[in-house]
């Protein structure tokens, strides 16, 4: 399925209402959105805006209450979660809740293991799962005597040996310091260039926003905003109305224009303001 931008949908959401309860208030309301194959969308919001739910609506923790969620052109539901779950994979806030096996190689195996994979296959996936998260060599460790760094690293190892078209980060960097959150980052990068994955990151941190192609802001169980995370950033006054906190290069740029400096576009990163700092001292 084809969008209007002429792009593959992987997944999409259409008229997607989700309730934990029928007494309950509906956490999600008539929620429309596409993710197109290849792509990195974040899907941010505050604690309680329903970006949470939306992943487990993906791969089938939850179960639309109205409207249906697709994920290559098959609608989640009870019949399909098998299905679905082999080509959508996950990786949550603390890695440990998904260690099962008493090693590295016995827990990055263990997601196979499920889905049949013959063991010569099983030798050479392991293999390759582990080089490319740069873990190569902890094949006999125990899993939760690692950093949090190197749990995230071994979670995300276990979900590229099944081979998913699309990776879904639940908070996966919550627990990370920030040098640990940018070499996660980092990784996810290289592994989508490398294996065109389909990358949702579920978010509350702009920083980890701007890595992404495009960022979805839910607000009260709504769409508040769409585009990318520049565009975002511009919008930099509504940020705290809606319970999210703008980066601090964000701030320092905004502190910078009250000085008179005016730069061509607002900087995602620290470099790229140092960047536009830089060209405005040449033309002096």
């Amino acid at each position: 399925m084809n969008n209007s931008r002429g792009g593959n949908i992987l997944i999409s959401f259409q008229d997607v209402s989700f309730q934990y309860k029928e007494s309950d208030p509906y956490v999600l309301k008539n929620i429309n959105l596409e993710i197109e194959q290849g792509e990195w969308v974040s899907i941010v919001g505050h604690n309680g805006s329903g970006k949470s739910t939306a992943a487990k609506l993906m791969n089938g923790l939850a179960i639309a209450t109205e409207g249906e969620v697709v994920v290559d052109e098959r609608a989640v539901s009870e019949e399909t979660i098998y299905e679905i779950r082999r080509k959508l994979g996950m990786v949550f806030q603390n890695p440990e809740n998904q260690f099962v096996g008493t090693t590295v190689a016995d827990d990055v195996a263990f997601g196979m293991e499920n889905l049949g994979v013959e063991r010569s296959e099983m030798e050479v996936r392991l293999k390759q799962s582990l080089e490319a998260v740069r873990m190569k060599g902890y094949e006999d460790q125990e899993p939760h005597r690692l950093s949090g760094g190197q749990k995230q690293r071994i979670a995300i190892a276990g979900i590229l040996a099944m081979q998913p078209e699309v990776i879904v980060f639940d908070e996966a960097t919550t627990m990370l310091d920030p040098r640990g959150k940018k070499d996660l980052l980092d990784t996810i990068q290289e592994l989508r260039k490398e294996r065109n994955l389909t990358i949702v990151t579920i978010t509350h941190d702009l920083n980890e926003a701007s890595y992404s192609d495009r960022v979805i802001v839910l607000n009260q169980g709504e769409v508040h905003f769409e585009g990318t995370p520049r565009k975002l950033l511009e919008q930099h006054e509504m940020l705290p109305l809606i319970g999210l906190e703008a980066p601090f290069v964000t701030e320092l740029h905004q502190q910078i224009k009250k000085h008179g400096l005016t730069i061509t576009h607002e900087p995602l990163h620290y470099k790229e303001l140092v960047d536009e700092l830089w060209k405005l001292h040449l033309k002096k």
